[in-house]
């Protein structure tokens, strides 16, 4: 329960309290727009975990184009971003130039923090999963035009109980799960590090 009740208060703390939010979100929107600015960095992926999942697309959402062009992946696992659309009504429509693409969430069913982020709004734990969904839970807002177009998530379950060790929230430890998120992740930078004239950061 104090785990749980942690996390609450991290959810509630960088919704509620603008002048922390604002904090945070300068501190890793300086550190990308740096990273992006460098002429030796040709891609980066953004991979988070947590309340970082909600930090990372508050961010991205608001990034110049020139600096979100090399995010050239982003991964989330832990990711209570559906739980802020619930109680919030926050971060479902996203005003931006910027595609989030593709977009990697890995979640375990047993993992009070986390959730599938394909679904549409109406979804709920219990409903099955039946992909593609359309509308998804996310979608893009074009600034100019207002047209709006799905946001795709390529969720990705995972048992982080049977497949990690360690105390805790073990459902809510992605890093030990070697098997089924470490090697995926690892699949993933390969991958975008050994495409032509780009290098993962």
């Amino acid at each position: 329960m104090t785990l749980l009740r942690n996390l609450e208060d991290d959810v509630a703390c960088y919704v509620c309290h603008n002048e922390e939010r604002e904090r945070v979100r300068s501190f890793v929107s300086e550190a990308l727009l740096r990273l992006a600015s460098r002429d030796d960095v040709g891609a980066i992926i953004l991979n988070t975990h947590s309340n970082g999942t909600v930090v990372a697309l508050d961010v991205i959402r608001q990034m110049p184009p020139a600096a979100a062009a090399k995010i050239k992946a982003f991964i989330t696992a832990g990711s209570p971003l559906r739980k802020y659309i619930d109680l919030f009504q926050w971060g479902q429509q996203i005003e931006s130039f910027n595609p989030i693409n593709p977009w990697y969430n890995f979640w375990d069913e047993c993992d009070p923090v986390a959730d599938p982020l394909e679904p549409p709004l109406t979804w709920r734990r219990g409903d099955e999963l039946a992909s593609p969904y359309d509308p998804k839970l996310f979608s893009l807002i074009d600034p100019d035009s207002g047209t709006s177009t799905n946001i795709e998530v390529t969720d990705i379950k995972v048992d982080n109980v049977h497949k990690s060790k360690g105390g805790g929230l073990q459902a809510h430890n992605y890093w030990d799960n070697e098997v089924q998120f470490v090697k995926q992740l690892a699949d993933f930078v390969f991958a975008i590090a050994n495409k032509p004239l780009a290098n993962a950061a």
